[in-house]
C-alpha cells in the first residue's frame, strides 16, 4: 500500500494511505448497483402506472439523477459516494486545501474517458503507474483518493487519564471530526520533534486559530494547553454519544 504526504492549510504534513485500486473498483461497483436499482424502480413505476408511455423524453429526464449522482454525492458528502463511504475512501486535494466544487466537476467530466471507455481500463492503468493514486480526472483536478482506514482512532486521542466527573470545557468540539484530531496530533508531534522552535510555534498558532474558527470560539489558552483540552473534550463528548445510543 502506497502512502502520500499532504500538507494541510496549517502547514502540517499528514501521511495518507492511497486508496487501493481494488477498493476504488469495489466502490464503483457498489455505485453501479445503485444505478441499476434506480433504473429498475423507474421501469417498475413506468410499467405499473403506465407512465412515460407517450413521453420518452420524460423518461430520459428522470435518468439524469443517475448521471449526476457521483458529482452531487461527492460535493454534499465531502468527497464520498455511497460506495466510497462503505469502502472508507474519499477524494482529497493534493495541496491539502478543501476540495472545491470545480475540483469535483473536473473529476466528474473525466469519468467518460477514465471509466466509461474501455470499461475503466484506462483509469486502472493510470492509477497503477501514476504513483499518487490518480486517474486522468484526478490529475486534471489536483486530487486523489485516500483510504480512511487505520487513521487516528478515538482511543488515540486519550493523552491523559480522564478525571472523574469531567466537565466539557468546549462543547463546540461537536463541530470537529477525526481529521481535526489527526491534525492536532501531527502538530503536537511536530512541536515535540523540533523542540518548540519558532517555526513549530507558528504552526501550532495557525492550527489553534483554524480550530477556533471552525468551532466558532476564541480562547486565551496557550496552543499546547488548548490542544490537550480539545483532545480530552473530543474524547469525552464522543464517549457520551456512544453511551447514549
Amino acid at each position: 500500500m502506497n502512502y502520500l504526504t499532504i500538507e494541510t492549510s496549517q502547514n502540517v504534513e499528514i501521511e495518507h494511505k492511497i486508496a487501493g485500486i481494488g477498493d476504488r473498483i469495489a466502490a464503483q461497483l457498489i455505485d453501479y448497483l445503485i444505478y441499476f436499482a434506480y433504473i429498475l424502480i423507474l421501469i417498475w413505476i413506468a410499467s405499473t402506472f403506465d407512465l412515460f408511455a407517450n413521453s420518452t423524453f420524460a423518461f430520459v429526464i428522470l435518468l439524469i439523477p443517475m448521471f449526476i449522482y457521483p458529482l452531487v454525492m461527492e460535493i454534499v458528502y465531502d468527497g464520498q459516494t455511497l460506495g466510497k463511504m462503505l469502502l472508507k475512501i474519499k477524494v482529497v486535494r493534493l495541496d491539502g486545501m478543501p476540495v472545491s466544487i470545480s475540483n469535483y466537476l473536473i473529476r466528474w467530466l473525466f469519468v467518460i474517458t477514465d471509466i466509461r471507455l474501455f470499461s475503466g481500463i484506462i483509469a486502472v492503468i493510470t492509477i497503477a503507474v501514476n504513483g499518487k493514486g490518480q486517474r486522468w480526472g484526478d490529475m486534471a483536478a489536483g486530487t486523489t483518493v485516500v483510504s480512511l482506514r487505520n487513521k487516528v482512532s478515538l482511543d488515540d486521542t486519550i493523552l491523559y487519564e480522564m478525571p472523574q466527573n469531567y466537565q466539557l470545557k468546549f462543547p463546540e468540539v461537536a463541530a470537529l471530526d477525526i481529521s481535526d484530531i489527526e491534525t492536532i496530533r501531527e502538530v503536537q508531534k511536530h512541536v515535540n520533534k523540533n523542540g518548540g522552535n519558532t517555526e513549530s510555534v507558528q504552526i501550532a498558532y495557525k492550527a489553534k486559530k483554524a480550530l477556533e474558527s471552525k468551532m466558532g470560539i476564541s480562547s486565551q489558552m496557550k496552543a499546547s494547553d488548548f490542544f490537550k483540552t480539545i483532545l480530552r473534550d473530543y474524547n469525552f463528548y464522543n464517549n457520551q454519544i456512544d453511551l447514549n445510543r
